[in-house]
């Protein structure tokens, strides 16, 4: 057993006087129940022995408090396992479709707001990256240690209301190639560190109109990189919002005036996680997506090795408890 606070041990020192003083009570309290006492009543309830037994609970009340003042503790070894580290670069789909409200407050927005909590309170993650995409792609961050500086691009972007038609998931992927590349770069060599894992996690609503995706796909796959793929949105959809050429806010029609529903579509994020070696999660709330990025991360985990270190167990209750206990039996030896 350890103590935090050994200063407070001195106190023991005061035992002997506590005993002594305790002793000389009960001394005395013998020979006035000899000269008042009757004889009958004094071998029923036995005094000596209550009172005696009573000064022996207060001494070892006051031992009890001693020790838990110098807080007393065990130390437990442990097995802390250490994960790979890992840079993932967020792919998140900004074209007008990403503005329906099936996930409210829109499917961007919420995409948004879960990255944003996952990126704070994640620590296996060793750099972030970002790119965003609609009908071409924009490196918003390359990968960064500093999960403020992502933080602040995540917030700067806004999601697209022009009205356009197409999405190109492909050059989505080679931007997040190229921000690995970049990191290959700095690094001066042919591949990223050994110990430290890449991903790319690619968040949209599926839909697709570019030509270059099974080229990228392969690109990935040739290079060893997982996308895991989390479609956004419900299958039920929802009406687009956007801002027309007067800058009206208005919905996405087709050209007879009807108004165009987005639906997720998980074929093509199916079958990008499947060429790659990822995994595919729908999130048709905010609850799942979540989950999805958690249980990313959990599939992504590597244990690489173990690190043996100790842990306190806070043992001052125990006393206090034992102390408040003794007392209890004092009071009621003493009535």
């Amino acid at each position: 057993m350890y103590f935090g606070r050994p200063v407070y041990l001195w106190l023991l020192v005061l035992v002997p006087l506590l005993w002594f003083f305790l002793r000389q009570y009960v001394s005395a309290g013998d020979r006035v129940r000899k000269v008042w006492a009757k004889p009958s009543l004094s071998a029923l309830l036995s005094p000596h022995r209550r009172d005696f037994l009573a000064a022996l609970l207060s001494v070892l009340g006051f031992i009890c408090l001693a020790v838990a003042l110098a807080d007393p503790y065990l130390l437990r070894m442990t097995e802390n396992p250490q994960f790979r580290r890992k840079n993932l670069v967020f792919l998140l789909d900004a074209s007008p479709s990403m503005n329906t409200q099936d996930v409210w407050p829109s499917r961007i927005e919420r995409a948004k707001e879960v990255i944003h909590r996952f990126i704070q309170r994640e620590t296996e993650v060793v750099r972030f990256g970002l790119v965003s995409f609609s009908e071409s792609s924009v490196i918003l961050s390359y990968l960064t240690s500093d999960p403020q500086n992502l933080l602040f691009y995540l917030d700067f972007l806004r999601p697209d209301r022009r009205i356009l038609y197409g999405t190109d998931i492909g050059v989505a992927l080679s931007s997040g190639l190229q921000v690995l590349e970049k990191q290959e770069q700095r690094e001066g060599s042919d591949r990223l560190r050994p110990e430290t894992g890449n991903l790319l996690v690619l968040l949209s609503d599926g839909e697709d109109q570019g030509e270059s995706l099974e080229t990228s796909i392969q690109e990935a796959a040739r290079r060893g990189i997982r996308v895991h793929t989390v479609g956004v949105g419900t299958s039920q959809g929802g009406q687009i919002p956007l801002i027309d050429e007067e800058g009206k806010p208005g919905y996405l029609e087709d050209d007879h005036g009807v108004r165009l529903v987005s639906k997720l579509t998980v074929d093509t994020l199916k079958e990008i996680a499947l060429q790659t070696g990822g995994e595919f999660f729908q999130a048709s709330s905010g609850v799942e997506l979540e989950s999805a990025l958690e249980s990313i991360l959990k599939a992504e985990r590597e244990i690489t090795g173990y690190q043996v270190g100790s842990s306190r167990h806070a043992m001052f209750y125990y006393f206090v408890g034992f102390a408040f206990f003794s007392q209890l039996l004092v009071l009621t030896l003493r009535f």
